[in-house]
């Protein structure tokens, strides 16, 4: 009897020790959430036998002495039981609730898509990379993920690899090979930047194209491409219209391809300011690009007409005077404008029309039109004459004595 009595002690003291273990590892379960799943199962498995043999240790001994006292001993075994279920159920909650924030950081909307298109392959990767490959998840999932992201000939690229964690790495060597090797992309996005097409004279068109050519030289400043060679420059500057460059050229900051990119961009977005009636020409500024507002609002020849009829009777004195072309003030001629009193200045203020007609479709040197000025007839307009005079009404012209 006194040896069945030691061993149902012995499973007694040890089922006490792994019932305080089991405690403290269900505690910290309901505290942090933080608990390996090798740690759990070590401890659950190690209560569960202690149940099972102490059990049988204590049903010989009740065979043997009917009458014994054991009401400690089932006091112990039912607590240990109970723990047991509790400890189960904490495990369960604890997945579920990984489960779930995995999910919740993983949202499948914000997956992009790679069709082949190697121009697109940085973008792709650096979004796919930050969703899915730097998540704690297995390398199998990332393949899945992988998977559903790619169409066309990425996909056929890695056709046939199957879903396990030693291939997800294979995968991704495989498309960084093809599509995102820095020699193949610096060469992808240089091909880009030749076969853009000229933009035309559109603000609308001019800030596409510079958008498209800011996304390339990005991409290759990126992989570590130099871009300050005269090739880049001038490739970036021949896909503009001939206005632009020359409103480049007047604000003058810098040769380098970040000052032409600057400029370029403050051009346009001048063109962008503009009202429907209204077309602002840059011209050069300090710190931001300044504008000259011209009007340049066309009315059908019928009412030009009848305008230019229902003025026939009315005195010069009372009709309308047009603003000045250059400082935009009326009360005063434009070739008597002071504020812009040299050729220079005027031509400045102009910058984007041609100097012959005043119109904005060519350059002067294409204008078909035929001029002289009236006061030296030189080959300008009045307005642009070098020559001073006392007075342009009479028709004389005198230079002021000294």
């Amino acid at each position: 009897m006194a040896s069945l009595y030691s061993r149902v002690q012995l499973r007694h003291d040890k089922l006490k020790k792994v019932t305080a273990d089991s405690q403290a590892l269900w505690e910290q379960l309901q505290a942090e959430g933080a608990v390996s799943e090798e740690e759990f199962t070590a401890i659950h498995l190690k209560l569960k036998q202690c149940l099972g043999s102490f059990e049988k240790e204590l049903f010989q001994y009740l065979n043997a002495v009917p009458d014994a006292d054991i009401i400690e001993l089932t006091h112990n075994q039912l607590v240990a039981e109970d723990l047991l279920t509790d400890l189960e159920v904490a495990w369960q909650i604890s997945k579920r609730q990984k489960e779930t924030v995995k999910k919740s950081k993983l949202p499948e909307l914000s997956l992009p898509s790679f069709s082949g298109d190697k121009l697109k392959w940085c973008e792709f990767w650096d979004r796919f990379a930050a969703n899915v490959h730097h998540r704690e998840l297995q390398e199998s999932e990332k393949l899945m993920y992988l998977l559903s992201c790619l169409k066309g000939s990425a996909l056929e690229t890695v056709s046939g690899i199957a879903a396990t964690n030693a291939n997800y790495s294979v995968a991704v060597e495989t498309l960084k090979r093809r599509y995102g090797s820095t020699d193949t992309l610096i060469d992808a996005h240089y091909t880009a930047l030749n076969n853009l097409q000229k933009a035309d004279y559109t603000s609308a068109s001019c800030r596409s194209v510079l958008d498209s050519v800011e996304r390339n030289i990005r991409v290759l400043e990126k992989l570590g491409e130099p871009v300050g060679g005269n090739h880049l420059r001038a490739l970036v500057l021949s896909k503009f219209p001939e206005r632009v460059i020359h409103e480049h050229h007047l604000i003058g900051e810098g040769t380098d391809l970040m000052a032409i990119r600057n400029n370029l961009d403050r051009i346009i977005t001048a063109m962008e300011k503009s009202a429907p009636s209204t077309e602002y020409i840059a011209v050069p500024g300090s710190s931001t690009t300044e504008a000259l507002q011209v009007r340049t609002e066309v009315r059908p020849q019928t009412s030009r007409k009848r305008k230019l009829a229902g003025n026939a009777g009315t005195p010069p004195s009372k009709r309308a005077k047009r603003a000045c072309l250059f400082c935009n003030l009326k009360g005063h001629a434009s070739r008597d404008c002071r504020k812009y009193s040299t050729v220079e200045a005027r031509q400045k203020q102009v910058t984007g029309r041609c100097l012959h007609c005043l119109r904005r479709n060519h350059v002067t040197s294409a204008c078909k039109r035929k001029i002289a000025c009236f006061r030296c007839k030189g080959d300008h307009l009045l307005i642009f004459c070098p020559n001073p005079v006392s007075d342009d009404r009479s028709g004389n012209s005198s230079k002021p004595s000294n």
